[in-house]
């Protein structure tokens, strides 16, 4: 029986990723090299449809952005952009990793880091739920360049949790952003992250394409394109898993897990930390919003596309 992906996203205070059936043995494929092929991905709504971070949330740009900071498998913060952070008082420096490229081929530097932090800090600007949490209004003194590859943000006073929300700004390419304005970067948005923003097709598709020159290799997309479709009708998108249209179907109705289950389908739960019982539609990334590490290797046996959870968070 073909096995495609039922694939669960469900908020939680806890990260955690089950893999609910398996695929069975088939004989694999020669292996290919390089991301190759196209996973397509059927979901209800795209909501705003945003490519920029302040305005309100951009769920895609997890996909095309890399964050200043990043949450492991276990919700604990790594390094980002940021290699390493420390605290002196109430100064937060973080040392910039060297020789990232965003996909224009710009260096991403600290000027980077202080156009995006700024920006998403802004009240006037920023409708992100999250920037208030580094705004002057609330603990923000200024925010400094020290050199090519340090930045530092001075707060106000002690706030233990701040670090947490140095993990939502994602990096945008200052220079870029500048010579084209907002209006055109959202149509055109760059980062630096393992996807490449393509085309979107309002109420219809976004495409995404892998970023072969991502600077951590090892999480270089196994595809080389990820579709999402929005198809508002739950039957239609259940109808296209069936008949292959589509590869993976995001948030199935809690009543039709266990049917498509039954019916030969894999069934994922990811928890993303967070306090909100919402549903976050999410594309294949190297880093989604706070979930494990999502990188999907495709292993072409006959007609199957087959995924494994291993225990270290990542999908292969």
């Amino acid at each position: 029986m073909t096995k495609r992906i039922v694939w669960l996203i469900v908020s939680c205070m806890m990260v955690l990723s089950l893999v609910m059936t398996s695929c069975g043995p088939a004989e694999e494929e020669e292996e290919t090299t390089g991301p190759y092929g196209t996973v397509t991905i059927a979901e209800a709504d795209f909501a705003n449809e945003s490519t920029d971070p302040i305005n309100v949330e951009s769920v895609w740009g997890w996909a095309f952005y890399d964050a200043l900071l990043r949450w492991d498998e276990n919700g604990n913060l790594i390094p980002g952009v940021a290699d390493e952070w420390t605290l002196e008082g109430n100064t937060w420096t973080f040392k910039i990793h060297p020789g990232i490229k965003f996909h224009n081929g710009d260096e991403l530097t600290a000027e980077d880091v202080k156009f995006s932090l700024d920006r998403f800090s802004d009240m006037e600007q920023s409708s992100n739920p999250w920037s208030f949490f580094l705004s002057k209004q609330y603990n923000q003194v200024e925010t400094r360049v020290v050199d090519d590859y340090t930045f530092q943000f001075v707060q106000d006073h002690s706030e233990p949790a701040q670090i947490i929300i140095f993990a939502w700004v994602r990096i945008l390419p200052k220079d870029y952003y500048e010579s084209v304005g907002m209006e055109e970067f959202r149509k055109h948005p760059v980062g630096s992250g393992p996807w490449k923003f393509v085309e979107l097709i309002s109420e219809t598709s976004v495409t995404f394409e892998a970023n072969t020159e991502y600077w951590r290799p090892e999480e270089i997309p196994a595809f080389k394109y990820c579709k999402l479709l929005q198809v508002p009708e739950l039957a239609t998108r259940i109808s296209m898993l069936k008949t292959g249209e589509v590869d993976m179907l995001a948030f199935p109705d809690r009543d039709q897990i266990d049917v498509l289950v039954d019916d030969g389908f894999t069934a994922f739960k990811m928890g993303v930390p967070g306090t909100a019982s919402r549903l976050y539609p999410m594309p294949l990334t190297a880093r989604s919003y706070a979930t494990p590490c999502l990188r999907v290797t495709p292993y072409r046996v006959a007609s199957s596309i087959c995924i494994r959870g291993d225990s270290d968070g990542a999908m292969h």
